[in-house]
This record gives structure tokens, C-alpha cells and sequence, in this order.
């Protein structure tokens, strides 16, 4: 089973240069859709940031998108520009190029493009798709094609380091295998310093389960993430 897009939320405004995190899960879910079939994952990332608005990044992770296969890692590498204009509004475009480590797994690769607009790093509004990607459901059935995914996220800062945050995105799978889902969560994260703690339980409609079976089920996820 393959996710076809991922959650993209925006970049928040960094200085230029290189920014690391070190990421530990108890699974790795992507627009409701586990990568990992229930089971922890940990992962790295790296990034740059240019003044101009202009951005890089890269990382690998733990995943396991086929029950059948051993675990192996995905390679997620995007480019994007994310504006620097001052005001309440801030617009980001990217690509992101998804690739597994596995050779066995490489028709499962994919290419996102998205958009998104930013207001006041609070709400974040998102569109995008892949113009080909590929899937498989429960049952073992296979198919590609483009696909479209829209996001709403809302993060609310609170006291004491805490934040809340919630979301809502739906999945258009539509020429793959006849089926569209909602997807969302509701969580709260932790910082303090470099570290980061979040918590998050999260839900998919009904025509995710029962396409994509246990790993579409509604969990609960946790993880740890150390900026440096």
C-alpha cells in the first residue's frame, strides 16, 4: 500500500543556511495513510534556506508500504520558494519527489506539486496533486494515475511552550480506484529548546478503511523531534 501525497505544510520563516532534525515516531502517517503498518519509524532531515525566499530539503525514514516486503527507507527531496514579503498572507510553492530505497518498490515512487497559502503562520490552506502515481488497495488490486489531495490545518499557540492544532484534507483517488476520503487530526505539541514533543490522534472516513484496510484505522501517533 502507497500514500500519494503527503500533508505539505508550510515552511516557517527560517534564517539562510543549513537546519537538521532528527525525527523518532511511533508510526509514520500521511494523509491518514499509514507508511509504516502500525510500527515505529525514525528518520533524519536536512534543509537549506536561501534570503531570497528559495528553499531545499531532504530526508530519510523508516517506512514499510507493502506488508508482504521488509522495511526499507524513503527518500523524500523537495525544492520550493516560500515568499518573504511581509503581511499577514504568505504563499509557498514546492515539489517533492518521494522514492523508496528498495528497487522492488520504485513503481511506487512519485512527484507531488503543491501550493499553499499561510495566514499568519496560524491557518495554512493547501493544493496539489501528483500528475502519476500508484496505489494499492487491501485487497492487492494496483492502479495509477494522477491524483489531488486539499489541506486545512489551523496551529494555535498556548502557554508555557504548548500549542494545539487540527486538520482536515481530503484525498481524491478518483482514477486509481473509484474513491475519494476525508482525513484529519487533532493534537497538541511540546517545546522546549530544540526539542519537540507532539501527540496527535488521527482519522480517516469510511472509504479509507475499507479500501485500504488497517492502514487507513484511525491511531494515535507520537513522536519526538530534536532540531539542531
Amino acid at each position: 500500500m502507497l500514500i500519494c501525497a503527503a500533508l505539505a505544510l508550510p515552511v516557517a520563516a527560517r534564517a539562510e543556511g543549513w537546519h537538521f532534525d532528527a525525527t523518532a515516531a511511533t508510526d509514520k502517517v500521511l494523509r491518514g495513510i499509514s507508511l509504516t503498518g502500525g510500527t515505529p519509524s525514525v528518520g533524519v532531515d536536512a534543509a537549506y534556506y536561501y534570503d531570497s525566499g528559495f528553499y531545499a530539503d531532504g530526508s530519510l525514514a523508516r517506512a514499510k508500504p507493502v506488508p508482504t516486503v521488509p522495511a526499507t527507507g524513503l527518500f523524500v527531496g523537495g525544492l520550493g520558494y516560500l515568499q518573504t514579503a511581509t503581511g499577514d498572507w504568505r504563499t509557498q510553492l514546492g515539489w517533492t519527489h518521494y522514492a523508496y530505497i528498495d528497487a522492488a518498490l520504485s513503481d511506487l515512487d512519485f512527484d507531488d506539486f503543491r501550493v499553499t497559502e499561510a495566514y499568519r503562520d496560524t491557518v495554512f490552506l493547501s493544493a496539489g496533486g501528483s500528475p502519476h502515481a500508484r496505489m494499492v488497495d487491501a485487497q492487492g488490486h494496483s492502479a495509477s494515475g494522477p491524483v489531488f489531495s486539499a489541506d486545512g490545518v489551523v496551529r494555535v499557540p498556548l502557554l508555557f511552550g504548548w500549542s494545539a492544532g487540527a486538520s482536515l484534507g481530503y484525498f481524491d483517488l478518483q482514477r486509481l480506484h473509484r474513491v475519494g476520503f476525508f482525513y484529519g487530526s487533532l493534537g497538541v505539541t511540546w517545546q522546549i529548546h530544540q526539542l519537540q514533543f507532539d501527540v496527535a490522534l488521527i482519522g480517516t472516513s469510511s472509504g479509507a478503511s475499507r479500501h485500504y484496510g488497517s492502514a487507513a484505522a484511525n491511531r494515535l501517533v507520537a513522536d519526538c523531534v530534536w532540531h539542531f
